[in-house]
């Protein structure tokens, strides 16, 4: 059973009503056009990712777009001959898929705090939770005093209390006499 879509008909009747041609356009001739038309476009698209990913100082979108159509010059052995269709077209989201704002993919080193785009939350893997779990009971260990020392501080505070009695007793001796 062949399907057939609603709008390429509704295409197809515009085209037959509004633009003269000796030939009425047939559906099925209409859809191959626009998956060729759609095709070059994508081509262009990924030519213009790539010439963005490249990232020079100082160029306009201009010079981006003359890159792209360097590429895909290179690529294809042909020039482009829908560029103002794809000037058209490349802002709409079907086209703009797998490009971020800024234009260019950030490496996993660099830090994010220049990025105006949202990076996604990543959870912590199982050999950094040992890592850091280890750190933190390392932390625990180091921080805990030796027993000399404690032993050091109880002495310490014996002899301040040993002095403090002993002026507290002279304090008190003093007041009688």
């Amino acid at each position: 059973m062949k399907r057939v879509s609603l709008s390429g008909k509704k295409i197809t009747i515009y085209l037959n009503e509004n633009f003269e041609n000796e030939n009425e356009r047939s559906e099925v001739k209409c859809q191959s056009h626009f998956r060729n038309l759609n095709a070059k476009i994508n081509k262009c698209v990924g030519c213009y990712l790539v010439a963005t990913s490249e990232r020079h100082s100082g160029w306009s979108d201009d010079d981006y777009i003359s890159r792209a159509l360097e590429l895909y010059s290179e690529k294809e052995n042909t020039r482009v001959t829908l560029v103002e269709e794809w000037k058209l077209v490349r802002h709409q989201p079907r086209y703009n898929t797998g490009a971020n704002e800024s234009g260019s993919s950030r490496s996993k080193r660099k830090g994010s705090e220049d990025s105006s785009v949202p990076l996604l939350v990543r959870l912590e893997g199982r050999d950094a939770a040992k890592k850091k779990s280890k750190a933190i009971a390392g932390k625990s260990s180091t921080s805990r005093k030796s027993k000399i020392s404690i032993e050091q501080e109880f002495s310490n505070l014996s002899t301040v209390r040993e002095n403090f009695e002993k002026s507290r007793e002279s304090t008190v001796s003093a007041m009688l006499e």
